[in-house]
């Protein structure tokens, strides 16, 4: 297969990596906040998953319509920064907010794939490869 061609399967299995990951770890992402309930964790944390989320879906929507690879490169970067974020919250806050190991661990592992392919699309060489 072509790059072109391979470039939608392997961010859709980015995408898929990232969302299952997260909706293993923390279920479904709750309705908006009409009263703050829960421990302030959870506050601060949804709209970081939700940011992220949407970031993911933007790259999922690109790769359907058969996006150039320097907007999918960029669609990535945004995506990465804000995985970045939760990956970031979740081990600063792991004991605090009693995040169990294997969470911080397997969000860690997905934003290093995440990483590697965003790197291999914005570079320009295979997308299919891990």
């Amino acid at each position: 297969m072509t790059p072109a061609r391979v470039a939608p399967y392997a961010v859709a299995f980015a995408f898929a990596l990232a969302t299952s990951a997260s909706a293993q770890m923390f279920g479904p992402a709750p309705a908006p906040p009409a009263a703050q309930q829960g421990p302030p964790c959870m506050a601060q944390f949804v709209p970081l998953r939700q940011e992220a989320e949407k970031r993911a879906a933007a790259i999922k929507a690109g790769a359907e319509h058969k996006a150039a690879r320097e907007q999918l490169c960029t669609l990535f970067k945004s995506f990465s920064e804000a995985e970045a974020k939760v990956v970031n919250f979740l081990v600063a806050n792991q004991g605090s907010c009693g995040i169990p190991a294997n969470a911080v661990t397997e969000s860690g592992a997905n934003h290093e794939k995440t990483v590697k392919t965003r790197d291999r699309i914005c570079s320009g060489g295979p997308v299919g490869q891990d």
